[in-house]
This record gives structure tokens, C-alpha cells and sequence, in this order.
């Protein structure tokens, strides 16, 4: 029999209680009686309340330490802190915790021990990933962290401000990190969930549509078992928006930010230390995508410092995350620095990342592993263009279905590599595109790079004897078919950026041109072996790619390294200023290089008819040709969105439009540049349909317009670009043969 007045369903749950220093002699500065007096009367009305990264709950406590909380939303974990506004840095605590959840009414005591209790169990929850209910802790395991926060109360109120509060207080750090290390080697506490997996999108670009058909990749097959999936995304119009994606078709917005930079490397970090706090577990890895153009960037302390370097230089800061209405990126230097700090807890106490991972176009450099070495356990990138389709995260979280809980950060790094290859080779597409991924241990790097130091040395001590050699393999190609061959001309496996040239195919052939370094040759890829763990590739492009490039540019690229006419971010890295490989390559390439050509004006439109699939098909000047051969390199956005000049939109095949663009950086490297439309062959399209090729400099909007069927290329226009004009040519028509 139903009951006449049903009770309400529990939604939320509500604190209310007191807070009790009665056996504190609090300090006169801090409100106490000289000498201190335990059991005082007090006034607690300078009490703030508020609840950790939970921004909508205030509440203030009365002068009797009372004090009650509006009801919020179910939660297993609530960290309340009292802070005072009239006595910098002074702050208690009360922690709660439920693996099922806390609700209903709950009456809270704040005292000096709920204060220790509850810092000691949120440095076992960051530091380790474990919790556990911080009244479970004996006043034994929780007598050190009390002793400390007494004689900062009592006796020395000084060591406390606005910017040290009492749970930051060196002495209070130390006691409570050692009960928590102490909890934790006697495995107290729990994992409420294996994995914590981030995914930071920044989609504020030409790839809004990617990033929108990789979260609904992720929503359609929703995470593994014991998995908590979380994504930071930014998409025009609605900005930045943080996700909790609970089950498949389940999502929960848990923050919608609008408008924001997602290329400030403060949100990554921000992101990261907030899901070690509310999203506890036992390992965590974060996923990083948008562009990606490698090291390439201004640092961000020489922009905040009030550089002109871009001003001067005209060209845009590169590197990963691109926030097209910021007009920004994220260098690697300031990453590598964010995520750092955000892995690091009070103590200082370093909880790394078990897997980093950035899905963008060639971001896989020595350069950029080496500075995100101290932030991470293993790292996954790709040395290429990612093409169109980018990482297949359905296939991924399908794979870790089967077993999250046995894979530690190795085992996943190996299963997103596979996952990418196999979501384009399972499904035949690597007859079009062509990628590649690794796995790189990140604690093996600083060997590497000593080794790799090494082998530089005597590169630069003998540069005077070997330096021709050196240019002659930089430059070296391959004998290609390929009518419209690509960076695998070269004879040392090159990218989408010429100057990115595989590491261990830049040793293998430098062995018979310096052979004064095989020794350290040999021991270098020893270390190289050791710290990639895993690599794969697809298609025909990247055949002698081993897992990780490194920086070889020559003179059309050097400008970027060496900060001619601005700023470059390369003397600051890590493996630059530890090493002389950079001082090689530079008087290598320096004396013949090629000064840039102004290219803001400059950009491509490739529109057409009907559902067909064409492709816009771009050449660019060769930074590096060799006397006899066709200074042209292909790309089209269907291999990634980067090229060394400029960047396309996406892929019309991954965006559904029928229209493809490339726009030109601010500055170009001077020469010829061909445009090109091709009908791509395996299209589910066979009409004919009409092609419209438009050129658009500061001077003249030039349009081409021709009927193309599948398989053909419709040549359209070559561009000389020279300094101070920039002049574009329609490419004649064929004349019909005579029958």
C-alpha cells in the first residue's frame, strides 16, 4: 500500500554545523587572547565558505562558528573551506567522502584535526589517485599534520598570506605528505575508476568539423568500464564547454565557459590538475587535438614580455592548438611549462601523466618529446601531417573496452597506434592517405639526448670537413615516379615540413660521409631503440619513418630557426640549449639562405559541383632543390592541413563540402607555386562536374573554370611569388591534337 504523503526523493545534500577551536590557543594575530587562551569566545564571522571547484556555492559563517549551505547536487567527494577575509591565510578544511555519493543533511564539525584530516587525504587523492574517507584516519596518522598547523596557529602566524595559506605552509605540507605517502604505501584508500582520460580539443579553426565528428565518435561508443571520459572542447559558436561523457549518447556539460583562447596554455593545465582533484584514479592520460605545426613558435614569454618579433617578422606563433579569433597557438616551450606545473602538487610532488598524447599534424619531433619529458610517462604523435579523418576514437575506446583496468600507459599508447592504423587500413583508405604514430618512452629522452649530443659534437668539431657532405645528404633525393612527388623525394626521410627529417634515417646515412662518428653513432641508436617503443605507418609516403624526427633545415627553412628579421622559439628549447645541433644545421643552411616573400594577401579556393570529391592540389617551392631537379613539392588537405607556406581548410571528404582552400602564412619562401584541381579517382561520384579554381592576392581575385571527370587534374594557375609582387598566371589549356 502506497503511502498517503510519498517521502521526496533525495537530489542533493546539504552542510550545515559549526566551527570548534576550543583546543587552539589562537594566536593574538589571528584573532586569539595574549597569552593564548584555549577554549575563547571567538568571532567567526570573517569566515567565507566555499567548496572546492564548485564555484556557485557561498556561504559565510556566523560569529558563533555556525554556518549552513544551501543544498547542491549529489557528489561522492565535497572539500569545504572556511577562509578568513580579515586574516590572509588563514583557511580550514572538512572533507567528505562516499564511493556511492554523499547526501541528505550532514552536520560538519570544523576543527584543527578535520583541517589535517582532510589535507592528508587530498594529497592521498592527487599525489595517488586514491581516496578514502578522511574521518577513517586515526588521530595517530593525522598527529604530525595537526602538531604542524598548531604552531603556525599558536605560535607563529607570520609564515601565513594571501599567498601561503595554512595548507601550503612548508611545515604543514611535509607532515601531511608523509601521512599521505605513508597511506598509501599501506594501500589505504581506493581507485574509484582505473583511467581518467582528458581530451582537450581546439576546434576554434578550419578543423571545427573534425572536432565535432571526433566527439561524436566519442559519444557513439562512450568510455570503457572503469573510465572516466572528459573533454575540454572549443567550437564555434558556443566556445569552450567542459564535458562529462557518461555513457554512449550520454554527455553532462559540467562547465560552458563561451568565448575563450583555447590556446592558452593555462586552460591545458587548468583542465588537468582540476580532473586530479574530481576525477581521481589510477592512472590518467591526455589527448591534445587540433593543428599541430611542431616546434614552431614564438615563446610565450618573449610575446607577454611585448615582442615585436611578429610584427617585424610577420608571422604567426605556430606550434599546437590554434584559436583562430585569438589569433594565437600554443608554443611548446609554454605546453611542456603548463603541464608541469599541473602534474605537480604541494611538496613539491610530481604525479606525471601515464600517457600524453597530441592528435595534430606533425608534432613528432626529438625537439618537442625532449620538453615534454618531465610532464608525462609516454608520449604518442605523429612525425607527419595527420591526414583528414585524424584518430579513429571509436575504434580506440572499442579497443579498451575489452580490458582498461589491465592497460597501464604502454599498453595504451601501443592500442592508439593501432587503432589509427587499422581505422585506415581495416577500412582500405591507406590506398589514399598515408600516417604515421609512436609511442615514445619519455624517462629514456635524456639519455637519448646525451648520446645524441654526443654524435652532434663531433659533427660540429669536424663541420669543417664534413659540411658539404652534410648539405649534399640534406638536400638529396630520391628518383620518384610520382608525377606530383612529395617530402618522400628526399633521400633522408622527410615531411610535410622539409626541414623534419627522421632521426634514425638521418644517422643510417650519415655513416659513410662522417664515418669519424660511428661509435657514437652506434650508441646513439641504442638510446634511440630504448625510447621508441612503438611506431606505426600506412601507405606509401613514410616508408623509412622510425618513430621520431628531428629539425635539418636548410636555407628556405632557417629564417624560422634562426630568428631572422624576429623571434624564434627553437634557441629556447630544451635540446637546442643542451646541445650544438642546432649550431650545425645553422652555419650548414645560413649562408645561402632565401629571404620570404610577404603572403598575407595570398589564398586559394578550389569550389565545384554535385557530391563529387576533388581534390585542391598544391605545389610549393622545394627549400632545398638540387640543380637538374623540379623545385616543387605536392600537398592537399587530404594528407593535413600543414604545408611549410600556408594552411588548407579541411578535407572536403571529412567536412561534406564540396569546396577545399588553402591560405598562405604571412610570409612564404620565394618561387614558383603551381595550383592544381584533381578528381579523385576512387570518388562515389563519376559525373563530370565543373571545377572553379580562384586565386586572391592584395591586388587581383583571378578565376579558372574547366569540367574535370574522375581521375583527371585540371592544371590551373602558377603563382611567382618574388619579393614585392606577387604575380599569378592562368595556366593555358592543352591544345587539342590534329586528328
Amino acid at each position: 500500500m502506497n503511502p498517503v504523503f510519498p517521502i521526496p526523493p533525495i537530489t542533493g545534500v546539504t552542510f550545515s554545523g559549526a566551527i570548534d577551536l576550543n583546543d587552539v590557543g589562537l594566536h593574538p594575530a589571528l584573532g586569539g587572547f595574549y597569552p593564548s587562551v584555549r577554549a575563547a569566545v571567538l568571532d567567526f564571522s570573517h569566515f567565507g565558505i566555499s567548496i572546492e571547484d564548485d564555484p556557485t556555492v557561498k556561504g559565510q559563517v556566523g560569529q558563533d562558528g555556525k554556518f549552513a549551505l544551501k543544498e547542491i547536487s549529489l557528489r561522492d567527494q565535497a572539500v569545504l573551506r572556511f577562509t578568513s577575509s580579515k586574516y590572509p591565510g588563514l583557511v580550514l578544511e572538512w572533507m567528505g567522502f562516499d564511493p556511492k555519493a554523499l547526501w541528505g543533511p550532514r552536520q560538519v564539525r570544523v576543527t584543527v584535526r578535520s583541517t589535517a584530516r582532510s589535507i592528508i587525504a587530498r594529497l592521498l587523492r592527487n599525489r595517488y589517485g586514491r581516496r578514502l574517507d578522511p574521518e577513517s584516519i586515526t588521530d595517530a596518522e593525522i598527529k604530525s599534520t595537526v602538531n604542524a598547523l598548531l604552531d603556525v596557529l599558536e605560535k607563529h602566524p607570520e609564515k601565513l598570506s594571501a599567498k601561503v595559506p595554512l595548507d601550503l605552509v612548508p611545515e604543514v605540507v611535509a607532515a601531511a605528505g608523509a601521512a599521505a605517502d605513508a597511506l598509501a604505501a599501506a594501500n589505504r584508500g581506493v581507485f574509484t575508476r582505473e583511467w581518467t582520460l582528458l581530451v582537450y580539443q581546439g576546434g576554434d579553426n578550419s578543423l571545427d568539423l573534425a572536432i565535432k565528428a571526433d566527439l561524436e565518435e566519442m559519444l557513439a561508443v562512450g568510455p570503457p568500464s572503469g573510465t572516466a571520459l572528459l573533454v575540454q572542447s572549443d567550437r564555434p559558436p558556443a566556445g569552450i564547454r567542459r564535458l562529462w561523457i557518461k555513457a554512449r549518447g550520454e554527455e553532462q556539460v559540467l562547465a560552458a565557459i563561451g568565448p575563450g583562447n583555447s590556446a592558452d596554455p593555462r586552460l591545458v593545465a587548468d583542465f588537468v590538475a582540476w580532473a586530479y582533484r574530481a576525477f581521481p584514479a589510477r592512472r590518467f592520460a591526455l589527448i591534445i587535438a587540433s593543428h599541430g605545426l611542431g616546434w614552431r613558435g614564438e615563446p610565450m614569454a618573449q610575446r607577454a614580455a611585448g615582442s615585436t618579433a611578429q610584427a617585424v617578422a610577420g608571422r604567426p606563433a605556430a606550434g599546437l592548438v590554434t584559436d583562430e579569433p585569438a589569433g594565437q597557438t600554443i608554443d611548446v616551450i609554454s605546453l611542456g611549462a603548463a603541464l608541469n606545473a599541473a602534474v605537480t602538487t604541494p611538496g613539491p610532488f610530481v604525479r606525471p601523466l601515464d600517457l600524453l598524447g597530441f592528435d595534430a599534424c606533425l608534432m613528432g619531433l626529438f625537439e618537442v618529446a625532449y620538453q615534454m619529458r618531465n610532464g608525462a610517462r609516454y608520449l604518442v604523435f605523429s612525425q607527419a601531417n595527420e591526414p583528414s579523418p585524424g584518430w579513429a576514437y571509436d575504434h580506440l575506446l572499442r579497443a579498451m573496452a575489452s580490458g582498461a583496468a589491465a592497460l597501464d600507459g604502454e599498453a595504451l599508447g601501443r592500442l592508439i597506434c593501432e587503432a589509427y592504423r587499422g581505422s585506415y587500413v581495416g577500412e582500405g583508405l591507406d590506398r589514399r592517405y598515408a600516417g604515421t604514430l609512436s609511442l615514445i618512452r619519455l624517462d629514456k629522452l635524456v639519455d637519448l639526448k646525451n648520446r645524441f649530443a654526443e654524435w652532434a659534437g663531433l659533427l660540429h668539431a669536424n663541420r669543417a670537413t664534413v659540411g658539404t657532405a652534410l648539405r649534399g645528404l640534406r638536400d638529396a633525393l630520391f628518383a620518384t615516379p610520382d608525377a606530383l612527388p612529395g617530402p618522400e623525394r628526399y633521400l633522408i626521410q622527410a615531411f610535410e615540413f622539409i626541414d623534419h627529417r627522421d632521426l634514425a634515417d638521418l644517422v643510417a646515412n650519415c655513416r659513410s660521409s662522417v664515418p669519424q662518428a660511428n661509435a657514437a653513432a652506434d650508441a646513439l641508436m641504442v638510446a634511440f631503440r630504448a625510447a621508441v617503443a612503438h611506431t606505426v605507418r600506412f601507405g606509401e609516403r613514410y616508408r623509412r619513418a622510425q618513430g621520431l624526427s628531428v629539425a635539418f633545415p636548410g636555407p628556405g627553412d632557417i629564417a624560422d630557426y634562426a630568428g631572422v628579421g624576429g623571434v624564434s622559439a627553437y634557441p629556447f628549447l630544451d635540446l637546442a640549449r643542451e646541445t650544438l645541433w642546432d649550431d650545425l644545421f645553422t652555419e650548414l643552411a645560413l649562408a645561402s639562405a632565401a629571404a620570404r616573400v610577404d603572403g598575407r594577401s595570398l589564398r586559394v579556393d578550389l569550389t565545384w559541383s554535385g557530391g563529387a570529391d576533388l581534390d585542391l592540389l598544391l605545389g610549393e617551392p622545394d627549400p632545398q632543390p638540387l640543380a637538374g631537379q623540379e623545385p616543387i613539392v605536392w600537398y592537399s588537405p587530404a594528407e593535413g592541413a600543414a604545408t611549410p607556406n600556408g594552411r588548407f581548410s579541411l578535407d572536403s571528404a571529412k567536412s561534406g563540402l564540396s569546396e577545399e582552400s588553402w591560405r598562405a602564412e604571412a610570409t612564404i619562401l620565394p618561387g614558383r607555386y603551381l595550383v592544381r584541381a584533381r578528381y579523385f579517382e576512387g570518388s562515389a561520384v563519376r559525373q563530370p562536374t565543373v571545377a572553379t579554381v580562384r586565386v586572391t592576392t592584395l591586388a587581383t581575385s583571378t578565376t579558372a573554370i574547366a569540367t574535370v571527370r574522375p581521375g583527371e587534374v585540371f592544371p590551373a594557375f602558377a603563382i611567382e611569388a618574388r619579393p614585392g609582387a606577387i604575380v599569378v598566371e592562368r595556366i593555358p589549356e592543352p591544345t587539342p591534337e590534329d586528328d
